[in-house]
């Protein structure tokens, strides 16, 4: 992986004291744990193709006809995850 995007954010004291302690109990680093969280919250193409893929077969019984309703459960189902 090639990291060639620089980033500078201001944080308020709590919000980096609870980044350093997320990233001391994964054993990896505050930057790594930032990574993550925009992996997250804006899923690339990869990502989000994966996790529509897992939608659609993990739910059997969904019916793909209604394409518009499936597109807006698997929408729910990844801000669901976000969110956790």
């Amino acid at each position: 992986m090639s990291l060639d995007g620089r980033l500078q954010i201001l944080l308020e004291p709590a919000q980096y004291e609870r980044l350093e302690q997320a990233a001391r109990q994964s054993g990896g680093s505050v930057a790594s744990i930032i990574r993550d969280a925009v992996d997250r919250y804006v899923p690339g193409d990869a990502v989000a193709r994966s996790t529509a893929a897992d939608f659609l077969l993990s739910a059997p019984e969904i019916d793909v006809s209604d394409w518009s309703e499936t597109k807006r459960r698997m929408h729910d189902k990844m801000a669901a995850q976000i969110e956790t």
